[in-house]
């Protein structure tokens, strides 16, 4: 999750994970902390959204793609800084 929040906050985002890859112009953290294909395995299979309830969360809650997600990152960081 820390590379993915790294590459949001750079604005990679969009970024193919070839493009992430590059040796010269990629993301070196993503390429120290994986290989290629295990990043890529990663992303096909990571999935933070329930379809079935999305529009009636997204009515409420603009952030309610990952939100679920986000408060329980929060809140294991919380409990590591106490």
């Amino acid at each position: 999750m820390g590379c993915l929040l790294h590459c949001g906050a750079l604005r990679q985002n969009n970024l193919s994970v070839e493009m992430l890859f590059r040796p010269v112009d990629g993301n070196s953290l993503v390429r120290a902390t994986f290989e290629m294909h295990r990043f890529s395995n990663f992303l096909n299979h990571l999935r933070l959204d329930d379809k079935a309830t999305r529009t009636e969360r997204r009515a409420r809650d603009l952030f309610a793609p990952i939100r679920d997600v986000w408060n329980s990152f929060h809140d294991n960081q919380a409990k590591t800084l106490q």
